[in-house]
């Protein structure tokens, strides 16, 4: 089982917003607001899996300011797996605040959701009524 308190302390830098909700609500903004977050569902896009894990691992790795490492890229890879595969399953849909396939990408998409200077993280529906938050946040 997951522990966010250990994935806390492993990435000291910034903040780490995560939010499990049962909720019946099905639309996106409505599910950003009760995470804390600005309801903005046009700032998100919806990825796969594989989209979901390269961008994930990318921000536990560094972080968002200026890329400086926060751990090795195989604890930060070690992570994200857990935490998609906390939960989820095949019906399971990810949405990204970045729209490129990975955090270094040139063409990607970056829309804040909270008041950091950098932020960027995944809204998850894990199954109908259930949903998870992992907002990453740094200041520069």
């Amino acid at each position: 089982m997951l522990d966010p308190h250990a994935l806390f302390d492993a990435r000291p830098i910034g903040r780490l917003r995560h939010v499990l909700l049962s909720t019946p609500e099905e639309s996106i903004d409505r599910v950003l607001a009760l995470c804390g977050l600005r309801p903005d569902a046009a700032a998100l896009t919806e990825v796969d899996r594989t989209t979901a894990m390269a961008q994930l691992t990318t921000w536990l790795y560094q972080d968002l300011a200026y890329g400086s490492p926060c751990m090795e890229r195989d604890r930060a890879a070690t992570w994200a797996s857990a935490i998609l595969d906390d939960g989820t399953d095949a019906q399971s849909r990810f949405y990204s605040s970045d729209s490129g396939s990975s955090s270094s990408e040139a063409t990607r998409r970056w829309t804040s959701l909270t008041d950091a200077t950098f932020d960027a993280g995944l809204l998850i529906r894990l199954k109908p009524g259930r949903w998870a938050c992992w907002w990453i946040e740094d200041e520069d």
